[in-house]
């Protein structure tokens, strides 16, 4: 066998089983996941986030999902709350109160504030119980001129909806492409949007390939090379 031909195999392989892994283990469920990324005429970026994640067991609530973490950098970007609630299991839906929307220092640099001015936002999800399903959306304006992003569209829970769309302003071109994937983007009016459909959750086991080898992995730019 042809070792490109080989190594597609592999790849292919090691995806069918983490699948059959998630079918059985998980812990949630993302109904759907939505990046939008817009370019606008003033050179700024808006980079639109949702998801609707819905809880299944106990553990996802408790340790796993109970808290959302946004990290920006003030200096040039600006971070707007669009929608934070859940979907309690009745149907009720319950808003976040202010109070638990926490600034900090990013936890992966506590000791970098001499460095930079990065923040991370902690969003603390409330009204969490078996059934509920968490709804944020939020958009991070940056003052860039140029749109560059890599996303591997891996997440710990299954996917059900994952949508990535960019919009760009009058004469911009976007580069693009996506490994491990055959899907084409829709492209109308200068807007691309890829659109998967259930998605595996993630397998942490350190024997596999990197995500990006395994998973589709989208890379654009408004760049060009």
């Amino acid at each position: 066998m042809h070792k490109t031909n080989m190594k597609k195999y592999i790849v292919a392989l090691v995806a069918l089983v983490m699948t059959n892994i998630a079918v059985a283990q998980h812990d949630a469920n993302f109904n759907k996941i939505k990046r939008t990324y817009t370019v606008n005429d003033d050179g700024t970026v808006e980079y639109n986030y949702r998801k609707e994640l819905k809880l299944i067991s106990l553990r996802s609530f408790f340790s796993v999902y109970g808290e959302t973490f946004i990290v920006y950098n003030p200096d040039f970007q600006s971070l707007r709350i669009n929608e934070s609630y859940t979907v309690r299991k009745d149907g009720s839906r319950v808003t976040t109160p202010n109070n638990a929307f926490v600034e900090q220092l990013p936890s992966t640099c506590t000791n970098c504030e001499r460095y930079s001015r990065m923040k991370e936002m902690v969003v603390v999800h409330t009204a969490l119980e078996y059934g509920a399903t968490i709804v944020l959306d939020y958009t991070i304006t940056s003052n860039t001129n140029n749109l560059s992003e890599t996303i591997t569209l891996a997440e710990s829970a299954p996917v059900t909806d994952y949508e990535v769309i960019v919009k760009l302003a009058g004469g911009q071109k976007l580069y693009h492409e996506l490994k491990n994937s055959e899907l084409k983007p829709i492209i109308t009016n200068n807007t691309y949007k890829w659109q998967f459909k259930n998605l595996p959750q993630t397998s942490g086991e350190y024997y596999l390939p990197a995500a990006e080898d395994l998973y589709p992995t989208l890379c654009f730019t408004t760049k060009n090379h």
